[in-house]
């Protein structure tokens, strides 16, 4: 090392006391290998500079050593550690605090090997014991004698303070405990004296960014006494539980943090907020190679990890490259219904669904194949995977098989057909997903965030709409602010098997729509007004995930969770009631429910009766939906989906989670009234925008709606 060539011309060598007691001469090249070996962790690959700091710490040992001479020491030295403190200071006031920073790490990390290795036997000296004239701290890897420095060195690894508070704060610290005499201490114990001398200091930045997120002992006692109710997802709950308290502490925007806990928002699944809620890809993605007939269960094996990277599931698109050469007829159904009843399966044993949208086909063809296939295995005990399809899809799946009515009703009210519809350039892809024109690549619904609609309402009042609609856009707004601190956060850990990078998007959910519509109505909802409140929230919900970059959009899935808790914290408020000249009129502001509404359809007991052969009610449903969504480019009739939908074998599973949810099959309600909403709101769209609320549109009958659900 040239830097240190000069060395021999002074009188006064520069000598470092060993850690045995020992004197030994600067070891230059080993203090050059440290200092590289920290550069290299912290990516700065610049040997000049390192030459640089060398010199700079020589010069500083030696005018140290001289002014002891100076004193009077015969023979000064540099005691054990003081170099690296010289290197440390050197790099500080060299201006490079992220050499300096993997510099301490270093230095802390040699300390604790050190410790290790003298805490075995013979470790430790003669004896193999530490120093009794030192508190000994137990952590979880065992008893080490007492070091300050391993304090400042995690104060600068974990609240990333500067290194002279770090050491300041250890000083501290240790005299407290030295003061008080302790003999013994665990290291909770010594965080908490840390704490203390953070908070002294009005370090709360630094006493945030340290301090440890974990569980209350009582609910961790309470969750493992036995017959817990999570007995068997315990590891999986405590988990969650952690990442839940460290993404509403440390993650999320503080102030939309505060929104969600007080309910005006809710962010699905907190319990998992590094891995997405859905998957979608086009079943291209996922095939190897020429298709064969056992490719279809090929893509399944395919798919299989990637259930394990996404809270919800993942969904496959545009199934015909997968089943092109399983042939026709007899052979092509028989090969749908085993892909099924094994998706199915995979589903059920992951906790995680397997889904299907957009299946392809020329005329329909594989529409209709994976319609009655769905039909068996369903009637089989099975659980096929839910089904995403379009009116074209189901219009020409029943031109290709006039026999399907029946197995389409039985789908849509067992929660395994959604009927969906696509705009301009924007396609349906799955739950909360939307393709953009021939996009093929992998697509990630990241999160979904609800907006309390009623709270909104009630706040607004009766007949008060501009107010409402105000407030809507300024909470919508602190939604996208939270999807934001949300995406930051997933940046980086999606990492999906197969290098798959998926576009990542997110979405906000409108729950109780039809309660803050009857509160705004005073007791009637108008379609034309939900119109217009869904078509500024699309707008708004686009616009300013613009300004975030980000792509959000509205969508209706994945909010029965949050209507069940806004319901609930809106029961604790004291609810305000606008006053009435008389006493028999509705007050619907100050009534509660069970749960809100979910998405754009009504309450389940509002879509009409199974006893409705004419389908008047049902009739009135669409067109009161082909209204109030002419606004929404795409999106799909369903009331979020949070649930396992049922089966026939066990109907009580779950409610029915499509449209006219509980009416009989036989009655052809719910087929009937998707292919009237899909009629209407093309009809409506042609039209252009909805007209006033006082047009002399058909209204809807009292009855309808006349329960708050």
């Amino acid at each position: 090392m040239a830097g240190f060539d000069s060395d021999s011309t002074h009188s006064l060598p520069i000598l470092v006391q060993q850690r045995n007691g020992q004197m030994a001469p600067l070891d230059h090249l080993r203090l050059a290998e440290d200092l590289q070996t920290a550069f290299d962790r912290a990516g700065y690959p610049d040997p000049m500079f390192c030459q640089e700091v060398l010199e700079v710490v020589r010069l500083s040992a030696q005018s140290r050593l001289e002014r002891r001479h100076a004193q009077g020491e015969a023979q000064p030295f540099l005691e054990p550690g003081a170099l690296g403190d010289l290197v440390e200071e050197a790099l500080v006031q060299m201006g490079n605090s992220a050499l300096a920073k993997a510099y301490i790490l270093l230095r802390d990390g040699r300390h604790r090997a050190r410790a290790a290795l003298s805490a075995l036997p013979g470790g430790g000296g003669a004896s193999g014991q530490a120093p009794t004239h030192l508190p000994v701290v137990r952590d979880g890897s065992g008893s080490t004698p007492w070091d300050g420095a391993r304090i400042a060195a995690a104060l600068v690894r974990e609240a990333e303070l500067p290194h002279e508070i770090a050491q300041e704060v250890a000083r501290r610290v240790e005299r407290r405990v030295f003061n008080a005499g302790l003999r013994r201490l665990n290291s909770s114990l010594v965080r908490a004296f840390v704490d203390n001398e953070l908070g002294a200091m009005g370090l709360e930045a630094a006493l945030e960014r340290q301090r440890p997120v974990g569980i209350p002992r009582h609910d961790l006692r309470e969750w493992l006494r036995p017959g817990g109710d999570r007995q068997g997802e315990l590891v999986q709950h405590l988990g969650g539980e952690v990442l839940r308290r460290f993404l509403l502490e440390d993650v999320l925007d503080p102030e939309a943090a505060e929104l969600h806990q007080k309910g005006d928002l809710d962010l699905r699944d907190l319990r998992a907020p590094h891995r997405p809620l859905v998957l979608a890809l086009p079943s291209e993605l996922l095939i190897d190679g020429e298709a064969t007939s056992q490719t279809p269960l090929q893509l399944l094996q395919a798919a299989a990890p990637l259930l394990a990277h996404t809270s919800h599931g993942v969904v496959i698109e545009d199934l015909e490259p997968a089943f092109s050469a399983v042939g026709r007829g007899s052979r092509a159904t028989a090969a749908a219904v085993d892909f099924l009843f094994a998706a199915g399966a995979m589903g059920g044993a992951s906790g995680r669904q397997i889904e299907l949208a957009n299946p392809g086909g020329r005329g329909g063809r594989w529409s209709a194949v994976l319609l009655a296939a769905a039909w068996q295995v369903l009637q089989a005990g099975g659980q096929p995977p839910r089904l995403w399809l379009d009116g074209h899809d189901l219009a020409a799946a029943l031109e290709r098989d006039p026999d399907l009515p029946p197995a389409l009703e039985g789908l849509m009210d067992a929660g395994r057909l959604v009927g969906v519809w696509h705009g301009g350039t924007e396609r349906h892809a799955g739950p909360g997903l939307r393709r953009r024109g021939r996009e093929r690549g992998a697509l990630a619904l990241g999160g979904v965030v609800s907006i309390n609609l009623p709270r909104l309402a009630r706040a607004a009042g009766p007949w008060r709409e501009e107010r409402f609609l105000e407030a809507i856009v300024e909470k919508v707004r602190q939604g996208v602010r939270l999807l934001t601190s949300l995406d930051r956060f997933q940046a980086g850990r999606d990492e999906f098997p197969g290098h798959l990078r998926p576009r990542r998007e997110f979405a906000l959910s409108p729950i109780g729509l039809h309660q803050a519509l009857r509160i705004l109505g005073d007791g009637e909802i108008r379609a034309d007004q939900g119109a217009r409140i869904l078509g500024l929230l699309a707008e708004a919900v686009v616009r300013f995930g613009r300004e975030e970059n980000l792509a959000v959009h509205l969508d209706g899935v994945f909010g029965t969770q949050a209507a069940a808790r806004f319901a609930a914290l809106d029961r604790e408020q004291a609810l305000a009631q606008q006053g009435r000249l008389f006493s028999d009129l509705p007050a619907p502001e100050s009534e509660t429910v069970e749960s809100y509404s979910v998405g754009f359809l009504p309450p389940a007991g509002e879509r009409g009766e199974a006893g409705d052969p004419a389908g008047s009610v049902a009739a009135s449903v669409a067109a009161y939906l082909a209204r109030l969504l002419v606004g929404v480019r795409a999106g799909a009739l369903s009331d979020g989906f949070d649930r396992a939908p049922s089966s026939p074998q066990n109907p009580a599973q779950t409610a029915p989670a499509g449209p006219g949810a509980g009416q009989s099959a036989s009655q052809g309600a719910q087929l009937a009234l998707w292919n009237r909403f899909e009629a209407l709101r093309t009809e409506h769209l042609e039209q252009g925008p909805p007209v006033p609320a006082t047009a002399s549109a058909p209204p809807l009958p009292i009855s309808l709606f006349d329960t708050s659900g």
